[in-house]
């Protein structure tokens, strides 16, 4: 998880890695639900359909049993597959921006190839 990693690594150095961990383990429910909550909004009108399928993604059995126990941060992290979710469906639906949706597409990608490659294989 070198990603996450780095992005912890303030907190680690004034806090320690229990903190770090425990705050990356809180953002990865947040982030989770609102970049699904992003994505549904663009794929559907109603604002309570995007936030009841927001709520079931970021409290789902796999993000709940992730996070609990011997809690493994990079299999609960999850927050940026949305954003590839969106970004291919812009580009299959043809966006007016293709390269943007592409760079997106790109860049969200390699963000989850560098926290957990083994989920963006399953995609």
């Amino acid at each position: 998880m070198p990603l996450l990693g780095v992005l912890a690594f303030p907190v680690t150095a004034l806090l320690g890695p229990l903190s770090a961990f425990n705050l990356l383990i809180r953002l990865a429910v947040i982030c989770s639900g609102l970049t699904m909550w992003a994505f549904l909004r663009t794929i559907c009108d109603s604002r309570r359909a995007a936030f009841a399928g927001a709520l079931l993604f970021g409290f789902s059995p796999f993000l709940t049993t992730e996070i609990q126990g011997d809690a493994h941060l990079d299999l609960a992290f999850v927050a940026l597959m949305p954003l590839i979710a969106w970004a291919i469906v812009a580009l299959v639906r043809g966006t007016r921006r293709p390269r943007l949706a592409a760079l997106a597409l790109g860049v969200a990608a390699g963000g989850q190839a560098l926290i957990a490659p083994e989920l963006l294989s399953d995609l």
